[in-house]
C-alpha cells in the first residue's frame, strides 16, 4: 500500500465519522421528540380520564353521603389524583377544581390543571406546557 491509498483511506474513514455523528444528532432528536410527545399524548389522555371520574364519582355521589360540602369536595379531588397515579410529577388537590356554582342546576364541574414537563429543554418549546380538562355532568337524583 502506498502512502496514497492510505490518505485516501483516512479521507473515507473521517468522512463517515463525521455522517455518523449528523446522522446519529438526527436520530437522536427524532427519539426524543417521539417520547416527549407521547409522554405529552399520555399525561393528556390520563387528565381526561382522571377528570371524568371524578365527575362521573361527584354526579353519583351527593354531598349528604359525606356530611357536608367541604369532605364531598376533598373525596371528588381524591377520586381524580388516584385515577391518574402514574403521572410525573402527580396531580395535586390543587390541580382540581369542584365548581360548586351549578350545583343548584342539577349539575357538576370538575376541571382538573396539570403542567406537563418536558424530558428536554427544546429551543422552540417551553420547557413546561400547561394542559387543562373541564367535564360538566348531570346530577343524579
Amino acid at each position: 500500500m502506498n502512502n496514497r491509498d492510505i490518505i485516501v483511506a483516512n479521507r473515507r474513514s473521517g468522512a463517515a465519522a463525521v455522517e455518523l455523528a449528523i446522522s446519529m444528532t438526527l436520530l437522536i432528536t427524532i427519539v426524543f421528540g417521539c417520547v416527549d410527545v407521547g409522554r405529552f399524548a399520555y399525561s393528556y389522555i390520563s387528565i381526561s380520564s382522571a377528570t371524568n371520574e371524578a365527575a362521573a364519582f361527584a354526579s353519583l355521589h351527593g354531598i349528604g353521603e359525606f356530611g357536608g360540602m367541604e369532605p364531598w369536595i376533598a373525596a371528588v379531588r381524591q377520586r381524580a389524583i388516584d385515577e391518574a397515579p402514574s403521572l410525573d410529577p402527580p396531580i395535586q388537590a390543587s390541580d382540581v377544581t369542584v365548581d360548586t356554582s351549578v350545583l343548584g342546576q342539577g349539575l357538576v364541574s370538575v376541571s382538573v390543571d396539570y403542567t406537563f414537563q418536558t424530558v428536554v429543554s427544546w429551543p422552540w418549546l417551553p420547557s413546561q406546557l400547561p394542559m387543562s380538562r373541564r367535564v360538566i355532568l348531570n346530577q343524579t337524583p
